[in-house]
């Protein structure tokens, strides 16, 4: 999963998601920090264009660098569960170094 449009898109969600989408392929063949050199897959972030807030990690930890997405292992999972707790339940996630 990759960063996605909302329903009905406007002309500027789809800019934004072109946008998105070069930075994502930036991300994917990156070599310029030392993650490169270790990791299995990048993780550029997933979700929501239209989002209401945005969460970025530290660097994606063994969990994140297996499946390729962000804030899936057990710090990511209780962010969720909370996020969940507080009626919130999309978001569009990155993760970064």
């Amino acid at each position: 999963m990759r960063a996605e449009l909302p329903p009905n898109p406007s002309p500027d969600d789809e800019l934004r998601l072109q946008a998105i989408r070069r930075v994502e392929a930036e991300v994917l063949v990156c070599t310029h920090c030392p993650l490169a050199a270790s990791r299995t897959h990048a993780v550029p972030g997933e979700g929501n264009l239209n989002a209401l807030a945005m969460f970025v990690g530290e660097g994606p930890g063994y969990e994140e660098d297996k499946k390729g997405r962000p804030f899936v292992g057990r710090s990511g999972q209780y962010l969720t569960d909370t996020l969940a707790n507080l009626g919130i339940a999309a978001m569009f996630t990155s993760r970064t170094s």
